[in-house]
């Protein structure tokens, strides 16, 4: 009798396993909702906390975010703006952000962005040395030296990171947006050392996904000169021009990818428009950075 009771306690133990290994099956092979589209879940990095930067294991697998989740980032991300106190036009001296090439920048405060890229995998990479940007342990690093918009257009296209709510006239404004690493997610920036949070302009310093908003200065036939620094120090920008380049290279998040750039033509009249994908918002990018999942930062030399 003990011995027909344990073989039947056997059989309804197995019995319930097979049954449980079934429903997961199904669980796991039944479509996405819309609820679990939106679970990509960010956070943020806390102190204490180990935090793998160079994980090499399994494949690396990209892949793009719903139009679903991309609203939802979206959304984050005007509501975040819209709660800080943009720079208008009569503070800051209308600064815009010139990459630094010796860590000073004399009678301005230095800025300093990191953003955590990829962990998984990393991919991120910088060539050239013509700044002191680059990437730091799997992450790409950002300093700047921001300095009154004394820029005028000239006869390459270039770019500088716009740090006010102002954008001169007949220029252009990119606006990308870095979806960074989601888990235990380090973004930070300094400005003079100091922690630096919120937006300045169209630009943002804090939060799990940054954005950078760039003003382009398109190219016209006559060359200009760029403004000089204090001390004649050198600086970088964004574009392609010259000998002396750098490359950077940021590999954003993979998973469920939501990376944007968004192209805005400031008319003569001050006037804005918002570009379609075509010939004109290509040639805008071209030759100051590469859109899609992952990101490509190109950056001259200013003697």
């Amino acid at each position: 009798m003990k011995n027909f009771t344990f073989k039947a306690i056997c059989f309804f133990a197995i019995t319930l396993a097979l049954n449980s290994c079934q429903e997961e099956g199904l669980d796991i092979q039944e479509p996405a909702s819309i609820t679990d589209e939106l679970e990509k879940i960010e956070t943020l990095f806390n102190e204490g906390d180990v935090k793998i930067e160079n994980d090499i294991s399994g494949e690396k697998i990209e892949t793009d975010a719903t139009f679903t989740l991309r609203e939802k980032i979206e959304e984050e991300l005007l509501e975040s703006f819209t709660k800080q106190k943009t720079f208008s036009k009569a503070q800051s001296n209308n600064l815009v952000g010139v990459f630094s090439s010796n860590w000073s920048c004399g009678f301005y405060e230095r800025l300093s962005i990191h953003m955590d890229c990829e962990d998984r995998r990393p991919g991120s990479y910088s060539t050239g040395s013509v700044t002191n940007s680059g990437v730091y342990r799997g992450d790409v690093v950002l300093v700047f030296c921001p300095v009154p918009n004394n820029f005028v257009k000239t006869n390459f296209d270039y770019a500088v990171l716009n740090l006010t709510s102002t954008v001169p006239n007949s220029t252009y404004r990119v606006d990308r947006l870095f979806d960074n690493e989601d888990s235990g997610n380090k973004n930070r920036s300094y400005l003079g050392g100091r922690r630096a949070y919120g937006w300045r302009g169209y630009t943002s310093l804090s939060g799990r996904n940054l954005q950078l908003s760039w003003i382009m200065y398109p190219k016209i036939s006559t060359p200009q000169n760029l403004p000089s620094l204090t001390y004649g120090r050198t600086y970088g920008v964004l574009g392609k021009f010259g000998s002396d380049r750098q490359i950077i290279h940021s590999d954003d998040e993979d998973r469920r990818n939501a990376n944007r750039c968004d192209v805005y033509r400031y008319n003569s009249s001050g006037s804005r428009a918002l570009l379609p994908i075509g010939t004109e918002r290509t040639s805008v990018l071209r030759n100051i950075l590469d859109e899609g999942r992952n990101t490509n930062l190109y950056i001259s030399k200013v003697n």
